[in-house]
């Protein structure tokens, strides 16, 4: 039986599902964008439950444009929108608000207080990484901040919070 690979294509503006042959020659693709939000000029947000949705879709468009069966498909790779983040209940499996889009810079003050303070360099030495508006443990603090329920089933020990 001949198996096939199909790629999930999270994007910035939609997602994209398509299935390749042994010879990785793409035989279907389905895609459909989603809903941009912009609640301010800085804030780019996705609903995650949409993303979820329209991945399983697309996968199903792709599989009947094949006219494949899940059985199939021999593995599944991913790709995502790098620093979008998002916080989900760990009970009911739902999102607690939007995903926060790697192109939002609400936290661009937080980034540039980071980046001008005396442990800068120390911190870009050690992690090797920038600090950016939307380096994810600043869309986390965001969330902490302003999100009902974020802080919910948290306990905190010092500056570290733990379930």
């Amino acid at each position: 039986m001949k198996q096939y690979i199909m790629v999930i294509d999270e994007g910035t503006t939609g997602t994209r599902a398509i299935i390749f042959d042994d010879n990785f020659q793409p035989i279907a693709q389905s895609y459909d964008e989603f809903i941009q939000y912009t609640p301010n000029e800085n804030m780019v947000e996705h609903d995650a439950m949409e993303i979820y949705e329209k991945s399983v879709r697309m996968c199903q468009n792709a599989l009947e444009k094949a006219s494949l069966s899940s059985s199939d498909i021999r593995c599944i790779g991913i790709t995502n929108q790098r620093n979008t983040a998002l916080l989900w209940d760990k009970k009911t499996g739902e999102p607690l608000y939007h995903a926060l889009v790697w192109q939002d810079s609400r936290m661009g003050e937080a980034s540039n207080a980071i980046r001008e303070s005396e442990f800068f360099d120390e911190l870009l030495e050690v992690s090797g990484k920038n600090v950016t508006p939307h380096l994810d443990v600043l869309f986390l603090k965001w969330f902490l901040d302003n999100v009902e329920g974020a802080r919910k089933s948290r306990k905190r020990r010092g500056d570290f919070w733990y379930d």
